[in-house]
């Protein structure tokens, strides 16, 4: 019973944070005017809506949609680095980031594709959260 709460909680909890980062995605592809910002923010929404799709419509092959919403965000966080010029999109990362690194440590494993994480998506993770602190304060 109490595994069957904790699956029901994480779910929703997955769900609550990727339908917030979708309108505060909005606001900020809304807020900002530099083309390469828009760019990566537009692909976010489109990987959150996909997410919220797959979620409501119970696809067959979710684990390999997740995947690859896994995967992107972190490119998209990549490009991130070189492209995000506007301290609130990157505050925006940092919180993420760390959104990130709290659930993996509570939950030992990523709430998207339901799976423990390597111990290069660890590195990674917190590689580009002192990335962005970086660069958060030095902007």
């Amino acid at each position: 019973m109490t595994y069957e709460i904790k699956f029901v909680e994480l779910i929703n909890l997955i769900n609550l944070i990727v339908i917030i980062a979708l309108f505060i995605t909005l606001y900020l592809l809304y807020e900002t005017n530099n083309i390469y910002e828009k760019i990566l923010l537009l692909i976010s929404m489109i990987l959150q809506l996909l997410f919220i799709f797959a979620k409501l419509m119970n696809i067959k092959n979710i684990k390999k949609i997740m995947y690859f919403i896994d995967v992107s965000y972190f490119i998209i966080l990549l490009y991130g680095i070189f492209y995000f010029i506007n301290k609130k999109i990157i505050f925006f990362a940092i919180i993420l980031l760390f959104i990130t690194i709290i659930t993996r440590i509570i939950y030992k494993k990523c709430l998207i594709i339901n799976e423990e994480n390597s111990l290069l998506s660890i590195i990674g993770t917190y590689l580009l959260l002192f990335i962005y602190l970086y660069k958060f304060l030095k902007t």
